[in-house]
Parts: C-alpha cells; structure tokens; sequence
C-alpha cells in the first residue's frame, strides 16, 4: 500500500511548484520476518522521480502493531548509514554536505535522517545505480517478538535545486520478530557444553 506524504514548504512556495508526477520512497522490501540470528539491513529507494533533486529528509516512524513499546525492532542509529555507493547524490556524480548530513535517532526507535549535495545542483535516479536514500540497520530483541511497522512520517521532504518541496508517494516496512526456534537455542546450548568439555580436558 503506497502512502501520499504531505511534504512542508522548504520555501515560499504555491502549489503549482510542486511536481507534477509524484515520486515514490519505498523499502526495497516491505516485509521481513526474522528471529535476530543475523544482522538486519534494509535500504529505501526513491523512484518515479521528474526532477532534479538537491537533498532530502526522511523522517522514519516506528509504529508497534503488536508487541513490545520498546523492545522487538528499533532503528540501529549507529549502523545506519547513507549507502554511498548507490546512494542518490554520491552515485550519481555529487558529493553530500557533510555539515548538512544527519542520521539520529528519535528516542521511540525510529530516526531522523537528512542530507544534501555541497553544491547547488541536481541529480535524478536511476535504478540500480544511484537509486538508495538511506540503509536503516535494526536492532532486533527476540525476547519481544511481534509486528513493527516503519514509515514516512511529517517532516519527510524531497527538495529540487531551487528550494522547493517535491510531492512524493511511499511505503512502509512491516517487520516481523519471531522467538528463535527451541531446536537451534538446544544446538547453541550443546555447543557451549561441549567446548566446555574440550577445555576442561585440554
């Protein structure tokens, strides 16, 4: 399901300024199940887009649909980085404003994150070449397993070379925390006992 995100003036502007073909920020998947036995990455890609962009700024919600407030999966601020080697404005021949570039988190395990290029130019996507926004690293806790969801929220903005907002469509993230499975929790634990052993001998 696409969400219509109600970007707010970067500037002085009239509606007529806005594009008029909005562009889409979506999870390069929507859906993920994990148990926390491996690290968690997923990027977020704009698409559909008809001008040139400057910089943008992405708010990212955490919504819990079922489960834990704080725990489950939350926004790794650390980890997460800009993904430059396919990222929007340094894959595809700029180089962001380090002054200007932010990834913070927002205290209920969501994030903040903004960015722009040094110079006043444009760059426009490509899949697969300079397509990513963001690669948003979670933080899983099996202990509380449930459904987290992770959207645009206000604040969002996709700004043109001139300063002006960029109306733009998205999707969210559904995260699913499931409880590792008896079996491998019995495996770890055998493990442990048997190198437990071969000290204990050596």
């Amino acid at each position: 399901m696409r969400f219509h995100t109600a970007v707010p003036a970067l500037a002085a502007v009239c509606l007529s300024a806005l594009s008029a073909e909005a562009a889409f920020i979506r999870p390069e998947t929507t859906s993920v199940t994990t148990d926390g036995s491996s690290e968690l990455s997923v990027r977020w890609l704009i698409e559909d887009v008809d001008v040139p962009l400057f910089g943008y700024s992405l708010v990212l919600e955490r919504s819990v649909l079922t489960g834990d407030s704080t725990g489950g999966a939350i926004i790794d601020v650390a980890a997460t980085n800009f993904f430059d080697e396919r990222n929007l404005i340094t894959a595809g021949g700029l180089t962001r404003d380090m002054d200007f570039s932010l990834i913070q988190g927002d205290g209920a395990g969501g994030a903040f994150v903004s960015t722009n290029a040094d110079v006043l130019a444009g760059v426009t996507p490509t899949p697969g070449l300079n397509d990513v926004l963001v690669q948003v690293v979670f933080s899983i806790e099996v202990s509380q397993p449930g459904e987290y969801m992770f959207q645009l929220g206000t604040g969002s903005a996709l700004s043109d070379t001139g300063g002006f907002p960029v109306g733009f469509d998205s999707e969210p993230l559904v995260i699913t925390v499931v409880p590792v499975p008896a079996t491998s929790m019995l495996l770890v634990v055998a493990g442990l006992a048997a190198t437990r052993r071969t000290r204990a001998i050596h």
